[in-house]
């Protein structure tokens, strides 16, 4: 099972979110645009594991559930990662303290049980396209400000379904 760990926005969060990737797409004139139900945040991402592993994934995410009260999540920037010549990863991000101490969290307890993971810091990010090439001189237009009311942690898996990548939840934790 390809797995991770990830903050899943509201339907209406969603619909806020394809705001700022249609104003990417419109400065843009190549790319692979996240479709809407694909859209999250990625705390930490797992990889290949063993569905025997699953419970004390799962007991992880519990414990840290416990640690933390529900959030809101601020997401007002496009950033981007490199990629083969100008083709860029886009994505929509934001400060979040919150996020990145869940992240770091979740980190710790991963490699106190054994598992691996990214050693790379955490950026808060929603990715919006990959592959993505801007036209000549052009700028992706800001949209408004994003606010994600983060209530619940989710540990999600990766499957190829018909060519497609989707993400299927396998357990979610409520914040208290």
């Amino acid at each position: 099972m390809r797995l991770f760990y990830a903050l899943v926005p509201s339907e209406r969060e969603k619909r806020s979110i394809l705001r700022w990737q249609e104003k990417l797409e419109r400065a843009s004139e190549a790319g692979r645009y996240t479709p809407s139900e694909n859209l999250h945040m990625t705390l930490q991402f797992l990889g290949e594991i063993p569905p025997e592993r699953v419970k004390a994934l799962k007991e992880i995410l519990l414990s840290v559930a416990r640690t933390c009260g529900p959030f809101d999540l601020a997401l007002d920037d496009y950033g981007w990662f490199a990629g083969k010549g100008q083709e860029r990863l886009w994505y929509l991000t934001g400060s979040s303290p919150e996020a990145a101490e869940i992240s770091d969290t979740l980190g710790q307890l991963l490699t106190e049980n054994g598992f691996m993971v990214e050693r790379r810091a955490f950026v808060p990010h929603v990715t919006l396209a990959r592959r993505c090439k801007l036209r000549s001189n052009a700028v992706p237009e800001p949209a408004e400000p994003v606010t994600i009311s983060v209530q619940r942690l989710w540990l999600m898996e990766s499957r190829q379904i018909r060519g497609s990548t989707v993400y299927v939840p396998v357990f979610h934790v409520g914040l208290v």
